[in-house]
């Protein structure tokens, strides 16, 4: 189903809550960020995670271009066993844990193009009304189609990329959060890549290693 609405009634539309079938379109690394939690200040590198949701409508923008309803997810940047992006993202989306050749070195914009499900709950707002989130992500279960390919482009961006084309097409409250960062800020300072995280600093492919075959077998990246 197609509708018809400007990029203000796309913002306000919100995602049923369920299980939803998603191909990840995104890849944004958001840098070190700033945040209060009980009084105290707190840091850490971020990243979000961006899913289109073939089996919501599509809109049409006032210039008459298709678009994908999609919905995004911000984590930390790590690889930690007990870390969000690895416990509640990547290794249930996997179907397995990782091995620690495959931590070394992780390259997160390999999940670009891969389906999942993802499970959506609302929240409520402040001020009234809910808003989407994304609680968790898994596997596609066996039978499941989804769809090949996304309606939307894969993006994939860098911090130390500044303000580029690719920044340009974000909606400005993703804008704003990139330009809060420390990166942002220091104009180009040399960032810690969140598309490259490891769990473990120390760990390092190893030469010749074999690998169990039947480990490789639906695992989507």
């Amino acid at each position: 189903m197609i509708i018809t609405g400007t990029k203000n009634e796309m913002e306000r539309y919100v995602v049923p809550a369920g299980t939803h079938p998603a191909i990840c379109v995104g890849v944004i690394d958001c840098g070190t960020q700033h945040w209060e939690y009980m009084g105290e200040d707190k840091q850490g590198h971020k990243v979000r995670l961006q899913w289109e949701l073939p089996n919501e409508e599509t809109w049409t923008g006032e210039d008459g271009v298709e678009h994908a309803r999609t919905i995004s997810h911000e984590y930390t940047a790590s690889l930690h066993e007990k870390s969000n992006l690895r416990s509640k993202c990547l290794v249930s989306w996997r179907g397995r844990d990782f091995t620690e050749d495959e931590l070394a070195g992780f390259d997160l914009t390999t999940v670009l193009g891969k389906p999942c499900m993802l499970s959506i709950i609302h929240k409520e707002k402040r001020m009234g009304g809910s808003y989407a989130k994304v609680d968790s992500v898994m596997k596609v279960a066996k039978g499941m189609k989804v769809p090949d390919k996304a309606i939307s482009p894969l993006v994939s961006y860098s911090i130390e990329d500044g303000n580029n084309d690719v920044f340009k097409t974000f909606p400005e409250w993703i804008q704003n959060i990139l330009i809060a960062s420390e990166e942002f800020q220091n104009n180009g300072a040399p960032p810690s890549p969140a598309t490259k995280v490891a769990a473990h600093e120390a760990a390092k492919k190893l030469e010749g290693k074999v690998v169990d075959p039947t480990l490789e077998e639906s695992v989507p990246f």
